[in-house]
């Protein structure tokens, strides 16, 4: 009898990357690895299959990578796939897009492509939610949201800056758990997070995955934030909606489009 050759731990996801397979399956593989060290060309060749991918889940928009330049660190720092995911940009770059910002009441809190763009009380431009959407509707009116809000829903490509940000200055009043008796998202992890500002109150859903703890605060409740301040970063995953006191036909960014953290909304 012979021994079964030793399989190492990354072959399938190897296996996977080169042949540029299955969205769905690579995650699962990559989810028990994700804080294991990796060589530099299998975190080069990770990155550049999610590059592939993401131009099928960018919403027919023309796909933006922004250079390695505006994150802290250097390559040597990047050991793990989490390390990449989870890297911060830089405080000078962050300083500078803060400045560009000043002025406007609102501006996106992270790197996206829009979905969409609409009026939570109009049930025909709801949020795409796995739920009827007047059930929908129901529940986000429970958590205090306005009908008469809109509703700005983001996708963060596995390529894009996974750390959220403040929209607006003001203070953090929720910070909480929507759970599984509320599933506006299916079985995914959904953080709602409310910021009182001087245009009124502004709401987040931070939207991640079922089986992890997504999201990391670097916030608390009850304090103060600034335009542009960190709220805290996905770990795995990433969509976040945001709920304003405007009418969505003044908003000034257009859905199926890309745009960077800090983009004026106003």
């Amino acid at each position: 009898m012979t021994d079964k050759p030793h399989q190492n731990e990354f072959d399938e996801l190897d296996k996977l990357i080169a042949e540029r397979g299955n969205l769905t399956k690579l995650f699962s593989t990559l989810k028990p690895l994700c804080r294991k060290p990796m060589p530099r060309s299998r975190l080069t060749a990770l990155r550049e299959y999610f590059e592939f991918k993401d131009k099928g889940l960018s919403c027919s928009s023309k796909i933006t990578n922004q250079p390695d330049v505006l994150y802290e660190g250097n390559d040597s720092d990047l050991v793990t796939y989490q390390d990449w995911f989870t890297r911060p940009i830089k405080k000078s770059f962050l300083d500078n897009l803060k400045a560009e910002a000043k002025g406007s009441e609102i501006v996106l809190p992270n790197e996206c492509v829009i979905e969409s763009i609409g009026r939570v009380g109009d049930t025909e431009s709801i949020l795409r939610l796995k739920k009827p959407a007047p059930d929908a509707l129901n529940d986000l009116m429970r958590l205090g949201v306005p009908s008469d809000y809109s509703f700005i829903n983001m996708k963060l490509l596995t390529s894009h800056y996974h750390h959220i940000h403040s929209p607006v200055d003001g203070v953090i009043r929720r910070a909480l758990p929507i759970h599984k008796e509320m599933p506006l998202f299916g079985r995914a992890s959904i953080n709602f997070l409310e910021i009182d500002s001087a245009i009124g109150k502004v709401f987040l859903l931070i939207i991640g995955e079922a089986v992890v703890q997504d999201f990391d605060y670097a916030v608390a409740v009850n304090q103060s934030v600034s335009q542009l301040d960190p709220i805290g970063n996905f770990n795995w995953g990433s969509q976040t909606v945001m709920l304003i006191p405007k009418i969505a036909s003044s908003i000034r960014i257009e859905k199926r489009k890309y745009y960077f953290l800090g983009s004026r909304i106003d």
